[in-house]
């Protein structure tokens, strides 16, 4: 009898053992370091950057490839993905006289001439200048989808540029930097420095009043470098209210002509250069992040 117990005894501790994988070595802080997951993100982050710099996108790509990202395949690796010809979602026959009306009537012609590039392709350049609110056209989708690419695009040409001048920098100082460059109130000024609020097609008199107030605020000297409040993070009448349009306007412009241009990063940086060379040089000086100056 006491043999069958020790015997139950053993396999029923076996069986634990088994289940909860018990590990044959205790982890020893003095030789093993556990690795957090952000640790490994970063890492690989890394790599695909390496992979940027030293071999360009093609290089990167294929290593996405080869990480098992879905959206990556054989063709892309060495391909561009395919864009839109056109801006014209409209089936009508006069779908293209529309657009060149909307086009002379708006006078974008002058807002090619600001930014530095002539669209060939009109309906990108009447896109981005059309709010969500507009019933003057019926022919082209609203800015919303360009803004959505021209953000991206901005972001990764920026984060080139900040990378480039780095031995000036601190990683945190890096992220300030661009953080301020493609935030909305920046994108807002210079939205109104080269006058793209009056080439925006809309039909909202509230965003028109804040657009005002706004321009009225710039205008401002001693208003000039308070800290600006973006109209969707705050309902306090006395709060200066950024139009979120304004920035979004300058987003989408910047999606359009890299669509227009077949996906050319170097004409999409020229025309950025030509918007924003006042915000570029005056990067230098960004005051840090005041929260992070609290922790350091």
């Amino acid at each position: 009898i006491v043999k069958e117990i020790k015997e139950s005894t053993t396999q029923a501790c076996s069986s634990v053992k088994e289940k909860i994988q018990v590990p044959d070595k205790a982890f020893d802080p003095w030789t093993q370091h556990l690795v957090a997951d952000k640790s490994v993100a970063d890492s690989i982050e890394a790599m695909i950057g390496a992979y940027l710099l030293v071999g360009g996108s093609n290089a990167a790509r294929r290593f996405l490839f080869w990480l098992g990202i879905k959206e990556i395949n054989e063709y892309s690796i060495n391909n561009l993905p395919p864009c839109p010809n056109s801006a014209i979602m409209s089936k009508e026959y006069w779908a293209e006289s529309e657009i060149i009306q909307i086009y002379h009537s708006n006078c974008l012609d002058r807002l090619e001439s600001k930014i530095g590039y002539s669209f060939n392709e009109k309906s990108f350049l009447v896109q981005a200048v059309t709010h969500p609110s507009a019933v003057q056209n019926k022919v082209t989708d609203c800015y919303q989808r360009l803004e959505f690419l021209g953000d991206a695009v901005l972001d990764y040409l920026i984060t080139g540029l900040i990378y480039s001048r780095s031995e000036q920098y601190t990683p945190g100082q890096m992220t300030d930097i661009r953080s301020y460059l493609v935030k909305n109130e920046t994108l807002a000024k210079v939205a109104v420095n080269v006058n793209f609020h009056k080439y925006l097609v809309h039909s909202n008199s509230k965003l028109q009043a804040t657009i005002d107030r706004f321009l009225d605020l710039l205008h401002d000297d001693d208003q000039e470098d308070e800290e600006l409040a973006c109209e969707e993070d705050t309902e306090v009448a006395e709060d200066i209210e950024v139009p979120k349009a304004l920035g979004d306007v300058v987003e989408a412009i910047i999606g359009a002509v890299y669509l227009d241009s077949q996906q050319s990063l170097q004409k999409t940086w020229n025309v950025i250069e030509n918007i924003m060379s006042t915000v570029l040089s005056d990067s230098q000086s960004i005051p840090i992040n005041c929260i992070r100056k609290l922790y350091e």
